[in-house]
């Protein structure tokens, strides 16, 4: 493997994946893929836990690669002490799962 993008974490301990299909921006008519990091961030003593939302663009400058496509924050859901993610579908809905130790719990 090789380096593709470097993501700054706070105390990440879980990561998950999902994608999901949706009408393209540019042409509602076609239907494009969509792709989603999510990072369970546990936290430090100087910063809050979290659960942090990342999407995919092919438009993005990559300065690892040099060329397009790389991840962009979308959302950070605070959850102190954040240690695992799970996205799931019910009836086409996306969700996503939490579990946090702190008092800050989704």
């Amino acid at each position: 493997f090789e380096t593709f993008q470097i993501v700054p974490t706070q105390g990440a301990v879980d990561v998950a994946t999902t994608t999901w299909e949706e009408p393209c921006a540019l042409d509602a008519t076609q239907t494009c893929r969509q792709y989603a990091l999510i990072w369970a961030n546990f936290g430090f003593p100087s910063s809050e836990g979290n659960a942090n939302i990342m999407f995919y663009s092919s438009e993005r400058y990559n300065a690892i690669t040099g060329t397009g496509g790389g991840f962009y924050d979308v959302q950070s859901l605070p959850a102190d002490g954040a240690s695992a993610v799970t996205p799931f579908t019910i009836s086409g809905a996306l969700y996503l799962a939490v579990a946090a130790h702190g008092s800050d719990a989704l």
